[in-house]
């Protein structure tokens, strides 16, 4: 994968969220009837998989409309700013060479400046880098940006709520929307940390390493044409046996193979340079009384230095970034929550409700209808999903465990309680689905009816959830809207008219049961089990449909003011 087609595949994800749900169905659902059997030698639902059929609906998207697209020109611009840096660099590097190895024919050029800005202070930089990786990482597992990447979160944090405060003032449905806005621009901070983190290296090293090159060819130059005096000279308490030692330190790495790119102690003592009296020790009154061979010979240690101490480093660094940066981009994680949305677009089938009449007349919601599926997706591996009931919702187990598989591909593995008026609840809720994380749930669903806008309390346990599933984990909010039957005239001895029948596959009368949550809680301290708060079987008392467009409105607008890239909002059953 290249720049150019990450920033598409976000550019057709963003515009995907201002268009109507039915048309992006019937899009890609066709796109994905014709991209799927084409990727048969691939497994599906992984990584790879995703890839390849992404590439493909952007090629599809970019053939039909590319004046949409801008990825191939901001990476023309990326590649501009590269040589642009590259220039600075050489401007820079040459210029710097220049002034330090100025010679006027009186005072000599002084090797501790050489030594100072092209050995020293790089090879400072060069520590900063193991620092600012293991910085990276470290943020990485922990879901967080430092450095660099920290600050601009934090500033963007502090714009963020001053714009709110300024949003405040606004009419409702205008302050909403520019919310929303601001939290889908917010989501994508981050998202792609690592090809960021290592795009922004690998510009930095590119001026780095011209910053060296022009800095080495400058000094090839002067030395080659022009006849330079060198000296050492420094206000600090160093003899000449000191600081022979210290630049046979620096030349350690090559003074076995050249020994004339390691200075003799001979040529230290006869540089030495004193500024009060103008001349070398031991050479007269004046510079030009000295050996010129001996204080012309630092040439071949200086240029040396500053190749194997300022040129080797950035060039290994600048293909080690951009090695990393492509990498970066072949295993880039599309994962968050526009992009499962669209592959459950382009691999799987709608969804729709229909109602049942047992025998005793009462309506049955939710039964999977599958339609415009691919062929053969009955043969893929299942997600393990948990699922958050939230408020008082009636919920037929067997029938919403069969509408997610068909409508996601998920098996549930556990159903919990949320939002209901004991507090403790909330709290016992995101314990049990942190715990169901570990134990393998690779998705969570919050169980809503869209009717009800969503409160300040489910935002709250939303943000408590994320806090305890960690930042990337795959959260997803389900709505639906509840027909509610008319009650049915039962005969003498039958259930009372208007009472719920529980669910049964066989349409038999069974109790009110909770649903198993397959799992072993326990609380953080280890001592004894949590009882989570599960969701009990309380029958079928109307037919679920789907949301309608103000109700989805309202919930997509305020979930996008989050700012959460891995969270979404889905109907949980469709129109046809």
């Amino acid at each position: 994968m290249k720049l150019a087609d990450l920033i598409d595949l976000e550019m057709g994800c963003l515009l995907d969220r201002s268009s109507q749900p039915d048309e992006l169905r019937s899009r890609d659902r066709e796109l994905g009837r014709t991209l799927v059997p084409a990727l048969s030698t691939e497994r599906p639902g992984t990584p790879a998989f995703r890839r390849r059929l992404f590439l493909g609906w952007l090629d599809r998207r970019r053939s039909s409309t590319p004046e949409l697209f801008p990825g191939h020109q901001i990476e023309s611009a990326y590649r501009t700013i590269g040589w642009v840096l590259a220039i600075l660099g050489l401007v820079s590097g040459s210029s710097t060479a220049s002034l330090v190895l100025h010679f006027d024919g009186t005072t000599p050029v002084n090797v501790v400046h050489f030594l100072a800005v092209f050995v020293f202070l790089q090879l400072g930089l060069l520590l900063l880098f193991p620092a600012t990786v293991l910085i990276w990482r470290r943020g990485e597992r922990q879901g967080g940006l430092f450095g660099f990447y920290s600050l601009l979160r934090w500033l963007g944090e502090r714009l963020s709520r001053g714009s709110r405060r300024l949003l405040q003032k606004l009419p409702g449905d205008r302050r909403q929307n520019l919310l929303a806005a601001q939290g889908q621009i917010r989501s994508l901070v981050g998202v792609h940390l690592p090809a960021e983190k290592w795009l922004l290296l690998e510009l930095q090293k590119r001026f780095g390493l011209a910053f060296n090159l022009g800095a080495l060819a400058t000094s090839l130059y002067l030395i080659a044409f022009s006849d330079l005096a060198f000296a050492w000279s420094t206000t600090l308490d160093l003899d000449s046996q000191a600081f022979h030692s210290l630049v046979s330190i620096v030349a350690a790495p090559w003074s076995w193979v050249l020994d004339q790119g390691s200075p003799s102690l001979e040529m230290v003592e006869a540089s030495r340079y004193f500024r009060l009296d103008g001349s070398y020790l031991g050479a007269g009154p004046t510079a030009q009384g000295a050996d010129p061979i001996l204080v012309g010979g630092w040439w071949a240690f200086l240029l040396l230095s500053l190749a194997v101490y300022g040129l080797l480093p950035r060039l290994l660094l600048w293909i080690t970034a951009r090695l990393k940066f492509r990498s970066a981009l072949r295993h880039v994680s599309l994962r968050h929550g526009d992009f499962d949305a669209l592959y459950e677009r382009l691999v799987l089938p709608v969804v729709t409700t229909r109602a049942r009449e047992p025998e005793r007349g009462v309506t049955i919601p939710a039964t999977v209808s599958p339609t415009g599926g691919q062929a053969g997706l009955d043969q893929w591996p299942a997600i393990p999903a948990a699922v958050a009931v939230w408020g008082d919702i009636p919920v037929a187990h067997q029938i919403l465990e069969e509408l997610l598989e068909g409508r996601f591909g998920w098996e549930v593995k556990q159903m919990v309680q949320a939002g209901v008026l004991e507090h403790e609840i909330d709290s016992l809720a995101c314990q049990s689905l942190q715990e169901a994380k570990r134990q393998g749930v690779e998705v969570i669903l919050l169980l809503a009816e869209s009717f009800e806008p969503p409160t300040r309390e489910l935002m709250k346990f939303l943000r408590k959830l994320r806090e305890s599933v960690g930042l990337e984990f795959p959260l997803v909010v389900g709505l639906f809207d509840l027909q509610e039957p008319q009650a049915p005239t039962h005969p003498a001895g039958g259930r009372p008219q208007g009472s719920p029948l529980p669910a049964s596959r066989s349409g038999k009368e069974e109790p009110a049961q909770p649903i198993a949550s397959g799992l072993e809680e326990r609380p953080p301290g280890g001592e004894g089990p949590i009882e989570p708060p599960l969701v009990a079987d309380r029958g079928e008392p109307g037919t679920w449909i789907p949301p309608g467009e103000e109700d989805w409105h309202i919930w997509h607008t305020k979930l996008a003011a989050l700012g959460d890239p891995y969270l979404r909002v889905e109907r949980l059953v469709e129109d046809t």
